[in-house]
């Protein structure tokens, strides 16, 4: 489980963060990308 307790410390400390294969919602997800300080659209 991924849960960001303070976005504005992580938004400081990490340019992007990339997950592996995870299940949510009964589906399977093969990465999740956020980055905080960037708009970035695939």
């Amino acid at each position: 489980m991924l849960k960001i307790e303070s976005y504005s410390i992580l938004s400081e400390t990490v340019e992007k963060y990339e997950s592996g294969v995870f299940e949510a919602g009964g589906h399977k997800w093969w990465t999740l990308m956020l980055y905080p300080l960037n708009y970035f659209f695939i």
